[in-house]
């Protein structure tokens, strides 16, 4: 392999890197406003019985820094 492609490899493996990184991150701050969230959402009304996490970020299958938050609510009373 010349040197230009072993340099081409190497930028492309270090942005990858930088990525998975920042995926790691954002999928940490997202646990920690889910649990703000549920705490907000408690406090708005006391007869939420759950959040139920599903998706990417529940399975830790997230690839992506646009990943997004999947959670529907079980009330006390159901419409």
């Amino acid at each position: 392999m010349d040197s230009k492609i072993k340099g081409i490899v190497k930028e492309v493996k270090r942005e990858a890197e930088r990525e998975e990184a920042l995926i790691r991150h954002r999928v940490s701050r997202a646990f920690d406003e889910i649990e703000t969230l549920k705490i907000d959402f408690l406090n708005i009304d006391p007869d939420l019985r759950a959040m139920i996490l599903f998706g990417s970020l529940a399975e830790n299958r997230v690839k992506s820094i646009h990943f997004d938050m999947d959670f529907p609510f079980r009330h006390i009373r159901i419409f």
